[in-house]
């Protein structure tokens, strides 16, 4: 038997073929028996069993050590091969979720998890984006092109106002889209997209650079001052952050109120026009005046 297993191990023969042979030994003035495993670097004995893995058929320390420099055939039992994206695999404990790897594996272990979750997280994201165009971008405002600005709001104006805060941070890439639709920078869904794919993928840093262009766009068709290197660094900093107050200036410019989930009540142009003159009346520097209801 033990001759057959090596020649079957010279020969590149499967490792579920080879024979197990056993051998017998004094323990304690016991005869006990046990079982020796071949394996592609020799011998692992049963009480070194406990720090090893099952490659179905052979043991050995790691998944990893399965294969050797043999096939993806070497790589069974408690373990499963898992085919790369361009060719070529790796041997990883297996999941106990079928078709998907151990989340402790390697980088490639990693990457599909990350597309997985990444596709259900896309998935979820895609269908709050068409409820929501359909209950809020049809019926929204848009920015007038000649219009009385209203106020600047400080960049964590968005955490006084918890609808707003909630959608921003559970929906940014809606919240941005929306933005851009109602000042008439960029379509509802590119924005949204965009806004997605860089936020939720190693191109981050090109998102921020989006993103900064865009809300300058916003902020100077609401009639606010800022420099783009201003924009971007806020963007780098806290984009949720951002994004929420740009969001609140954009409902102030169009006189909506949006809540969740997809509620949203609106002021005609003209009465919420006159709100942004008594709203600026009423801050500036000379004091209380009658428009302000002293």
């Amino acid at each position: 038997q033990a001759l057959r297993a090596r020649r079957l191990r010279e020969r590149g023969g499967p490792p579920s073929l080879w024979v197990k042979p056993r051998v017998r030994r004094a323990m304690s003035g016991y005869g006990a028996y046990y079982t020796q495993s071949y394996t592609p670097t020799g011998y692992v004995p049963q009480g070194q069993r406990m720090s090893s893995v099952d490659c179905g058929g052979h043991y050995a320390l790691s998944c990893g050590k399965c294969v050797g420099d043999n096939g993806p055939s070497w790589c069974n039992g408690d373990c499963e091969w898992i085919v790369g994206f361009v060719g070529g695999g790796e041997c990883v404990a297996r999941s106990g979720i079928p078709g998907l790897p151990d989340p402790r594996g390697g980088l490639l272990t990693d990457a599909v998890w990350w597309l997985a979750l990444f596709g259900l997280s896309a998935f979820i994201m895609l269908i709050y984006a068409f409820v929501y165009k359909t209950q809020v971008i049809d019926r929204l405002y848009t920015i007038p092109k000649h219009h009385f600005t209203a106020k600047k709001l400080n960049l964590f104006a968005c955490f006084a106002h918890p609808q707003t805060l909630v959608q921003t941070f559970f929906c940014m890439p809606v919240v941005a889209g929306k933005n851009y639709e109602a000042a008439g920078v960029l379509g509802f869904w590119p924005g949204c997209l965009f806004t997605f794919i860089f936020t939720n993928s190693p191109l981050y840093l090109f998102g921020v650079c989006f993103r900064a262009i865009l809300a300058k766009k916003v902020q100077d068709r609401i009639g606010h001052e800022t420099s783009l290197v201003k924009t971007f660094l806020t963007n780098l900093v806290c984009m949720p952050c951002d994004i929420g107050k740009e969001s609140l200036e954009v409902d102030q410019e169009i006189g909506a109120d949006i809540k969740c989930c997809c509620n949203l009540t609106q002021t005609p142009i003209i009465f919420n026009e006159v709100d942004d003159v008594k709203s600026r009346m009423c801050d500036n520097s000379f004091g209380r005046n009658r428009c302000c209801g002293a």
